[in-house]
């Protein structure tokens, strides 16, 4: 425990620009391979580390068996959310129901259930997931960056996938979660950002450059984060 206090977080001396992710490690004989069921934790407060949100849960939960907090790789920040594994399905459900609002530092979190790329906890195939909480977002205004886009985005739930190409004012966001999706429609459609108005739908699977595309890229983002 003193060494995940320690390190956690800091950087490697050896190897510039690295820093330690140290998690406790599952116990008990075989492989260790087996159900995960995951949660999606958000509006962290800038300061939460993998440790610390994992002690969160853990002493309330002992089918926990992993916490990772999201850091942009450019800055070393955290992005503000992060994603927690269960070997309980139960405990799992029961985490989704009695975290939310919970305060870890000086926030009260956001808790979802997590779509994992094993299928766990959701739809673990892109194209389904891509289908069901895709958007196809147009008239965007070309001064924006994708970085803009997204944080307007971020503030209606956990984005798995946002592809924009450059010059072309329009994008196709993904969500974790289908009612993600409707919030972020009902909030943003026709709101002006810079000098347009978003106009937000659903993105159709079949579009040629809409839900398949967005949805390899979802695939993507989740290897990135989950270990």
């Amino acid at each position: 425990e003193r060494v995940l206090t320690t390190l956690n977080s800091k950087p490697v001396p050896s190897n510039p620009g690295k820093y330690y992710r140290l998690n406790w490690a599952q116990t008990g004989g075989g492989s260790g391979v087996g159900p995960s069921f995951s949660i999606f934790v958000g509006d962290l407060a800038p300061d939460v580390t993998d440790y610390m949100l994992e002690q969160c849960f853990r002493q309330r939960y002992t089918t926990v068996s992993g916490a990772r907090v999201v850091i942009d790789p450019a800055t070393n920040i955290s992005k503000g959310y992060g994603f927690i594994k269960f070997t309980d399905q139960m405990e799992r459900d029961r985490a989704v129901q009695e975290m939310t609002g919970v305060y870890l530092s000086n926030r009260a979190m956001r808790v979802s259930v997590a779509v994992a790329k094993n299928g766990t906890g959701g739809s673990g195939d892109p194209a389904v997931q891509a289908s069901t909480s895709g958007l196809l977002v147009t008239n965007i205004d070309l001064t924006l960056t994708e970085s803009e886009v997204r944080s307007e985005f971020e503030e209606y739930g956990e984005i798995t996938s946002l592809a924009m190409p450059v010059g072309k004012g329009v994008a196709t966001v993904v969500y974790a979660t289908r009612e993600m999706a409707q919030r972020a429609i009902q909030g943003l459609n026709g709101r002006q950002i810079g000098n347009s108005c978003f106009r937000v739908r659903w993105a159709s699977p079949q579009a040629n450059a809409g839900a398949g595309y967005a949805a390899a890229a979802a695939a993507a983002a989740y290897q990135q984060y989950w270990y």
